[in-house]
């Protein structure tokens, strides 16, 4: 069984070549037989370019193959950014990387285009400009805040689609074999799904 995986879009080790994914590249045409990602769809920056990489792990996957994929999803009824800025300074948002996430899609709204990373930074900074001075008081650690401050230089967009948008554009190469949603706090919002190829 060969086992392709992406995992985490923010980058960790793993595969470090193009190899798997050039298309120009005949020794992974249909060769894999699982694929499992991590917000792979997010880090695409725009919600139409989810159609592309279906093509793509359709092309690398064998007939039969799978994707497990955990999806970053705004929700539908979107997200209000006050709204969640009073959820963090109450004390019910305590996980500071968590809230990055809630605030990206927050900031994302419908658009089609993505959300600027560098916007969230924004939205974080005229709010918190002092987040180091409230770290302890508020139980956030020097590594979330860390990741926080990283997107005050970010150039990247993410794109959060909803759930059913997504599989909309998976509908015409994968047929949705399992949907679930995970049991931690706003796990609505970070669905997994097993896709098989048609």
């Amino acid at each position: 069984m060969k086992v392709y995986i992406s995992v985490d879009m923010e980058g960790i080790g793993g595969i470090n070549h193009p190899h798997p994914t050039d298309p120009k590249d005949a020794r992974y045409p249909a060769s894999v037989d699982l694929m499992i990602g991590d917000g792979c769809y997010t880090a695409l920056g725009r919600s139409a370019e989810a159609a592309l990489l279906n093509a793509e792990m359709r092309r690398v996957l064998r007939p039969g193959g799978a994707v497990l994929m955990r999806c970053f999803c705004r929700p539908a009824a979107g997200l209000g950014i006050d709204a969640l800025f009073d959820e963090l300074f109450s004390g019910r948002i305590r996980n500071l990387d968590l809230f990055r996430w809630l605030l990206a899609m927050a900031a994302h709204g419908a658009s089609t285009s993505g959300v600027a990373v560098r916007s969230v930074w924004e939205h974080w900074a005229r709010r918190v400009p002092d987040a180091r001075a409230r770290r302890s008081r508020m139980g956030w650690t020097e590594d979330a805040l860390d990741n926080m401050e990283r997107m005050a230089t970010a150039t990247m967009h993410y794109s959060f689609a909803t759930l059913e948008e997504l599989l909309a554009v998976a509908a015409p190469a994968f047929e949705v074999l399992e949907r679930d949603t995970p049991g931690y706090a706003w796990g609505e919002l970070f669905p997994r799904i097993v896709l098989l190829r048609r």
